[in-house]
């Protein structure tokens, strides 16, 4: 492992550390009430999308590729595999572009977009609500961070801290620990 590479490991591992720890701690009743609404807001978006013809392609898509059946697109009575529930879900929050907004102080972003994979996950691996709730507030949490240190003239915009929020969501539902070594 390089010099980089490992300095990049130890940034990822002390990230999902930093994640568990955070997940783990007493939130607060306004917390918990505002990430249930989310939740909530960000089904209704996905219920609202469903006549929008994008998202009717995408849920087209997961039909035909059919999947194992593992995990619902909202609104619809097909089950499909969770990365194809996630993708079809996730056509259908952003289709009416309905859906919550984060205001950092330099970009915009929708940190809501990454509900959908942490829905599919939270099925696939049979996790709690509370499970569920606690890991969007800690993507929630890891994206607004990220966000807020990004630059709105720089080379990366709000979509690119959703791959380490979403990532930290995952890993959560699928109840990794940081400390485990890498088996590639």
């Amino acid at each position: 492992m390089g010099a980089q590479e490992s300095t990049s490991h130890g940034a990822a591992l002390s990230l999902c550390a930093w994640a568990r720890d955070f997940s783990r701690q007493r939130f607060s009743d306004q917390v918990l009430r505002r990430a249930r609404e989310i939740v909530l807001d960000t089904l209704g978006c996905a219920i609202a999308g469903g006549s929008d013809p994008t998202a009717r392609k995408a849920i087209d898509i997961a039909r035909r590729l059919g999947g194992n059946g593992e995990c619902a697109v909202l609104g619809e009575k097909l089950r499909t595999s969770a990365p194809l529930a996630a993708f079809a879900n996730g056509v259908l929050v952003r289709a009416i572009e309905f859906n919550d907004c984060y205001a950092g102080p330099g970009q915009i972003g929708h940190p809501s977009d990454n509900i959908p994979a942490a829905l599919a996950l939270a099925e696939r691996f049979d996790r709690s609500g509370a499970d569920l709730i606690r890991a969007i507030i800690a993507g929630y949490e890891v994206y607004g961070r990220m966000l807020d240190l990004s630059s709105p003239t720089g080379a990366y915009d709000h979509v690119s801290v959703s791959g380490p929020a979403c990532a930290i969501e995952a890993a959560l539902l699928m109840n990794m620990e940081p400390d485990r070594k890498s088996t590639r």
